[in-house]
């Protein structure tokens, strides 16, 4: 009667459950470690190379959005949430206010 469960009674089974458990425990520890490139995008436009070349001090780029508009907010170059830019405590800030589905574009 015990014959079909007897291996998973045996200590070496029991010793592969525990070690997979804690490899479990240590991918989770290093990948919280993990350090990723994150982008927001405040926008997008097009010059041409010629007005590129072209660019000085103090020039204005005119981009396709406003502050009011969300900004995309990329990780490792591909889009991953929505957010408002703005600034907190003196710093630079991108508060997230949607996640981007990746089945159906935005979330």
């Amino acid at each position: 009667m015990l014959e079909p469960i007897k291996e998973h009674l045996s200590s070496s089974y029991l010793r592969e459950k525990d070690r997979a458990s804690t490899f479990g425990d240590e991918i989770r520890k290093l990948l919280g470690r993990t350090e990723v490139n994150l982008v927001a995008e405040l926008g997008r436009t097009v010059y041409s190379v010629q007005d590129i070349l072209n660019f000085e001090v103090d020039d204005i780029i005119r981009l396709n959005t406003g502050p009011q508009n969300n900004v995309t907010v990329n990780i490792e170059r591909v889009p991953k949430f929505l957010g408002m830019p703005g600034v907190v405590k003196g710093s630079k800030a991108v508060q997230i206010t949607d996640v981007i589905d990746p089945d159906r574009g935005k979330g």
